[in-house]
């Protein structure tokens, strides 16, 4: 007898599914054409995981900066990467943590200066978070004399380069 009710819930588990996944697929040819272009838009942000190609997973962003200390300018450096690389050669959870801090604070920034103006940036709260976060975890706790930030943002389908937001800030 259990066997039998675990073959129905299973048997109607799949049936759910199917119904659920024909309504993305054929929904489409019910909507009046005039609405069509804003259901388009709409499904473009939603999707299950990796299945689908929704515009948010087409795209990445990618900090890159400098110091200027001692007289000359550092090579420059991606924020992201060295963190991202430690974990996956060492499997430290810690480091892909402190990656997700960086981009967050790169992030917060980032949007904050495209909204309303390098100025309003410089003077945020995020942006004195994301530069005291910068100096003392990744210049082992000196404060440089120039700071050279470029922000580019990635797409992979076409594949293409977009500078953001590219600036030179004294502290």
């Amino acid at each position: 007898m259990k066997r039998f009710v675990v073959i129905f819930i299973c048997g109607v588990f799949a049936v759910y599914t199917l119904v659920f996944l024909s309504a993305f697929v054929f929904v489409q040819k019910l909507i009046p054409p005039m609405l069509r272009p804003k259901f388009q838009q709409a499904r473009n942000f939603t999707g299950l995981g990796s299945l689908f190609v929704n515009e948010a997973s087409m795209k990445a962003y990618a900090t890159t900066y400098r110091f200027y200390q001692d007289g000359k300018w550092t090579a420059w450096q991606v924020l992201e990467e060295p963190l991202f690389e430690e974990y996956v050669s060492k499997g430290r959870l810690a480091s892909l943590k402190h990656n997700r801090l960086d981009k967050r604070l790169s992030q917060k920034a980032v949007y904050i200066g495209r909204k309303n103006g390098n100025a309003k940036m410089m003077a945020s709260r995020e942006f004195k978070a994301f530069t005291l976060h910068l100096f003392y975890a990744h210049n082992q706790n000196r404060k440089p004399d120039s700071l050279e930030l470029i922000v580019h943002q990635k797409f992979r389908q076409p594949k293409a380069l977009k500078t953001i937001l590219k600036f030179k800030y004294q502290p």
